[in-house]
């Protein structure tokens, strides 16, 4: 994300792509894709995300948020909370949300379909 957001810079100060390109080892297409994506690129940079290569979307966005919510309340309240019991929750989320096809990939990789 740090060279990104510096061909960015490179880029909005005036330099050309080519010479960007050949100082980068990339081709022309990888820099005008970088300058094309600059907005997402500048938004995870503000965010400090600048150890990641490449940024993905989540499948189940609405189940994610659902599971933070309920996370920070159980955490707010001193409860522990277990890999498998978040795990759980995020099948009962699912369930509850009508995801027939729920997927959830463990740290390890790991994927265990959702039983319903």
């Amino acid at each position: 994300m740090k060279q990104k957001s510096h061909i960015i810079w490179r880029l909005e100060n005036g330099e050309l792509n080519g010479d960007i390109a050949k100082e980068c080892g990339v081709s022309h297409s990888t820099i005008s894709t970088i300058w094309k994506n600059k907005d997402k690129i500048k938004a995870l940079f503000e965010k400090n995300f600048l150890k990641i290569k490449r940024s993905r979307a989540s499948e189940h966005k609405v189940i994610e948020e659902a599971l933070l919510t309920w996370f920070k309340h159980q955490r707010a309240n001193n409860v522990p909370i277990s890999g498998p019991i978040l795990q759980q929750k995020a099948y009962d989320f699912a369930r509850l949300m009508g995801k027939r096809k729920f997927r959830l990939l463990v740290i390890l990789g790991t994927t265990f379909p959702c039983s319903s």
